[in-house]
C-alpha cells in the first residue's frame, strides 16, 4: 500500500468475516489475471460506488479460510497484481471522493485468527509451540523433534497457568538445566540469564502439551485452539506485553484455560500475538476435566441470569453444589402434558454447556480494538 494513506472510516478497517455466495461470484477479478477485470462490477456501477459495501464483500473475501477466520484485506495478505492495482485504483478514488485523506500517518490493519489444533488434519501441538516460541520441543509421544530456532522475531514469550492446574507442571528438574548449560546454545547466548529463563518457560510448555497429548487420545481429538491477533505497531514493546497479558488474563486463564503465547516482530511493524490455548478444563483436584457438562436447563430472564424462586414447583436445589439451582423446564408431550420415562419419573430438559465459553461462536463477538469498532466472527 501507498505511504502515507489514512482512512477515516473504521468500518474500512475491521469488517464482517461471512461472505454470501453471490457477493463472492460478483468479485470474478479476485481470481482471475485478466486486466479488463479491472473496472468495477455492474453493480457497482449502477448504484454509484460504495467503499463500505465493497471493502466488506471483496477485502475481506480474498483472505477468507474455511479453516480458520479471517478479516485482513487482500494487499495485507499479498495478493496478485491485478489485486493490488485495483486497491490502488479505489483508494485514489476515496481520497477524491473524500473517503480518505493523505497524511503523514498508514493505514493500520487488523488481524484475528482463530483455529484449532487438532490430530484429525495432522496438526501436531508441540510442533505448533515450537514455532509460536521461536524453540526446540519434542513430543513425547512420537518421539519427533520440532526445532523452530531460527526465528529471530520471537520477541516475548510467556506461559500462563489457570488457578486449578497442577503446580508440579512448572518445575524444571536441575538435571535439565545442567544439560542445558552445557550446551551450545547456552554457551553461545550473549544473555545466559535470559537464555536459561527462556528454556525454563519452553520445558514447562513442552511439559503442558504432552500432558494434553496424553488425554486427547482420540482419532479426531482436538488439543487447543490457536490465536493470532495484531498488536498496535504505536505501543511500546511493554504496552504491547501489559495489554495482551490483561487480554489473556481476563479471557482465559480466569475461565480455566492455560495459554501458551508469544509476541513476534519482525521489524515491518507487524508486530502480532500467537497463542495456544487449552480446551479441556482443570477440576479442583487438579485433574483433567470435561470439555462439555450436560446440565438442567433452567428458566432464565432477559438477560439470561437464572430466576430465582423457590417457591415455584420446579424449583430445582443441588443437594451437593449450592450454586446448582433454578426452575427446571419440562419435556411436553404434543397435548402439553409433561413426559415421563420408562420408569415413570418426570422428564426434564437438559442442556450441553462448555465447560470454557470458547465453543459458543457468539464468545467472538463485536468488541473494541486499538479504539476501532471491529467485528470478529468464529
Amino acid at each position: 500500500m501507498a505511504e502515507g494513506l489514512d482512512f477515516l472510516i473504521p468500518s474500512l478497517l475491521f469488517m464482517k468475516g461471512a461472505l454470501i455466495d453471490n457477493q463472492r461470484s460478483s468479485n470474478k477479478f479476485a481470481a482471475s489475471g485478466n486486466r479488463s477485470a479491472l473496472r468495477l462490477p455492474g453493480a457497482f456501477r449502477r448504484r454509484g460506488f460504495q467503499p463500505d459495501h465493497f471493502m466488506e464483500i471483496s477485502l475481506c473475501g480474498w483472505a477468507h479460510s474455511p479453516r480458520g477466520t479471517s478479516c485482513r484485506p487482500a494487499h495485507a495478505a499479498g495478493g496478485t497484481l491485478t489485486q493490488r492495482a485495483f486497491l490502488q485504483i479505489l483508494y485514489l478514488q476515496e481520497i477524491n471522493a473524500g473517503y480518505g485523506r493523505k497524511g503523514e500517518g498508514e493505514l493500520a490493519i487488523f488481524h484475528f485468527t482463530v483455529k484449532i489444533v487438532g490430530r484429525s488434519k495432522g496438526k501436531s501441538i508441540i510442533a505448533a509451540s515450537a514455532y509460536l516460541n521461536g524453540d526446540v520441543m519434542k513430543n513425547e509421544e512420537t518421539g519427533k523433534v520440532s526445532y523452530y530456532t531460527s526465528k529471530k522475531e520471537v520477541v516475548y514469550t510467556s506461559l500462563m497457568m489457570c488457578e486449578n492446574a497442577p503446580p508440579e507442571w512448572t518445575n524444571v528438574p536441575d538435571e535439565n538445566i545442567k544439560r542445558f548449560q552445557k550446551s551450545i546454545r547456552y554457551q553461545r547466548a550473549e544473555d545466559k540469564e535470559a537464555a536459561l529463563e527462556k528454556f525454563k518457560i519452553t520445558f514447562r510448555k513442552q511439559r503442558l502439551w504432552n500432558e494434553v497429548l496424553k488425554v486427547e487420545k482420540g482419532a479426531n481429538a482436538q488439543f487447543g485452539r490457536s490465536f493470532e491477533f495484531s498488536l498496535p505497531k504505536e505501543w511500546s514493546r511493554t504496552e504491547q506485553i501489559e495489554y495482551a497479558t490483561d487480554f489473556i488474563q481476563r479471557n482465559f486463564v480466569a475461565k480455566g484455560m492455560c495459554v501458551d503465547w508469544s509476541i513476534h516482530d519482525k521489524g515491518d511493524d507487524n508486530p502480532h500475538v500467537h497463542l495456544l490455548v487449552t480446551m479441556r478444563p482443570f477440576k479442583k483436584n487438579h485433574t483433567w476435566g470435561n470439555k462439555e457438562i450436560k446440565d438442567w436447563a433452567f428458566v432464565r430472564d432477559e438477560t439470561g441470569n437464572i430466576v430465582i424462586d423457590e417457591t415455584h414447583p420446579n424449583w430445582w436445589q443441588d443437594k451437593k453444589t449450592s450454586e446448582r439451582h433454578g426452575i427446571r423446564i419440562p419435556v411436553l408431550d404434543a397435548d402439553g402434558n409433561q413426559k415421563l420415562d420408562s420408569r415413570n419419573r418426570k422428564q426434564w430438559k437438559r442442556e450441553v454447556t462448555d465447560a470454557t465459553g470458547w465453543n459458543n461462536p457468539k464468545t467472538v463477538s463485536c468488541g473494541e480494538v486499538s479504539g476501532q469498532r471491529n467485528v470478529i466472527c468464529i
